[in-house]
């Protein structure tokens, strides 16, 4: 219709896959097939150095892909980059199309079953309504069990501590143009624990963004995740204590964070 406002979402993953990567890999090029079907929507990866099957396909798939090799080491400065890409890229189609509406949207790349919820996650961005959006799954039963007792009992105890009903361990998070800023000026050094795995941009702006009276609002959504991915991690031991360590190291970096905000009940 003549004279409707333009919306426009960046969806921003960051992939490292070597050959032996079959499952997780085959993952992201269907969470890259299942964005470009989106409209209004484009992706952004950040890749550290995948093998060159997984980039000749992404991009024999998906010409339209913003695929862009990673400039530093590290996940956080992956989704640092990200980030960062996606704001010049919202800045640019706001100077375009003038009271155009944007939001930003990460997502682990495995995450396929997330893509087709992205439209009613970013809708409150993209409608003025809000600056952060955090899915939360109604349910964890399609993950692997130890996993799901681990992460439901971490996330009562963020909500405990903080007083917040977010899903705090689900990767997925929105942002608006303004919203973004929160991320993209995240202290990594300072607040991330070297334990985390870059935990710390995707998850720990949002409470800055509450304490600076930004609307962060949730949305429950039903995700199932891979059948693949739960096969295989489900019952992996060395999966269970390097997940054990690192909720320790997040909860611990979340707490601190938290407490430093005045935010802790």
């Amino acid at each position: 219709m003549s004279g409707e406002k333009r919306e426009m979402t960046y969806v921003v993953t960051s992939t490292y896959y070597s050959e032996e990567d079959v499952v997780r890999s085959r993952l992201a090029k269907k969470f890259a097939d299942g964005v470009a079907e989106l409209p209004d929507t484009e992706l952004i990866m950040i890749d550290g150095g995948s093998c060159d099957g997984f980039r000749n396909e992404i991009l024999s798939n998906n010409p339209d892909v913003m695929f862009l090799p990673q400039s530093e080491r590290g996940m956080d400065a992956a989704r640092l980059q990200g980030f960062r890409v996606a704001k010049s890229m919202a800045e640019q189609f706001k100077a375009t199309y003038g009271d155009a509406s944007v939001a930003i949207q990460w997502s682990e790349p495995e995450k396929v079953g997330f893509v087709k919820f992205i439209p009613t996650v970013v809708r409150p961005i993209l409608a003025g309504t809000a600056d952060v959006v955090i899915p939360n799954r109604l349910s964890m039963e399609s993950y692997p069990y130890f996993q799901m007792l681990t992460e439901t009992a971490a996330c009562e105890f963020v909500s405990q501590i903080v007083g917040v009903k977010w899903d705090q361990f689900f990767g997925p998070v929105a942002a608006s143009f303004e919203g973004i800023e929160h991320f993209i000026h995240f202290d990594s050094e300072k607040h991330d624990r070297a334990g985390t795995g870059g935990y710390g941009r995707i998850h720990l702006p949002r409470f800055d963004a509450l304490k600076q009276g930004m609307r962060v609002k949730t949305v429950e959504i039903d995700y199932r995740h891979p059948q693949g991915q739960t096969e295989e991690e489900a019952g992996n031991m060395l999966m269970n204590m390097k997940r054990v360590r690192q909720l320790h190291d997040i909860l611990s970096a979340t707490l601190e964070y938290a407490q430093g905000l005045g935010l802790t009940n």
